[in-house]
Formats: structure tokens, sequence, C-alpha cells
């Protein structure tokens, strides 16, 4: 594997992030794309950033909004 150098400001910018399975997804990579720990991250950041939402939302795995009211069904 190929490693990068980064300076601290290039780190969210990076397009690296490391594949942990095993770990709980990355929720600011889920939902922005982006981390800004990079590399040292130590949560899964899944290669296919839109399928892993997908199936979030199929096993209904939603993020929770502090604050908000609970929907009701």
């Amino acid at each position: 594997m190929w490693q990068m150098n980064l300076r601290s400001s290039e780190t969210m910018e990076s397009g690296y992030y490391p594949e942990r399975p095993g770990e709980p997804d990355c929720s600011y990579y889920i939902r922005t794309g982006l981390c800004r720990f990079g590399a040292t991250c130590r949560f899964n950041h899944p290669p296919n950033r839109k399928l892993a939402i997908a199936a979030a939302r199929m096993k209904g795995e939603f993020p929770e909004r502090v604050g908000q009211p609970e929907c009701q069904a």
C-alpha cells in the first residue's frame, strides 16, 4: 500500500480514508464524504459511501437528531 505525506490542512481534502471492517462507520464521513482525521481515524470508511447510506436506511438505522421531535408512524 502507498502512503501519502499530508500536512494537517490537507487531511480533510484527502481521498484516502481507512477501511476498518468490524468497526462502526465514521458518521462524519458518511454524512459529508470527508473526514478530518484522515488515515488516523479509528472508524470505518466504506469505499462506496452511497451504498453504506442506502444499507443503513434499509435497516432503519437513521442518525439521531438531537432536539427534534419523534416521528409519528
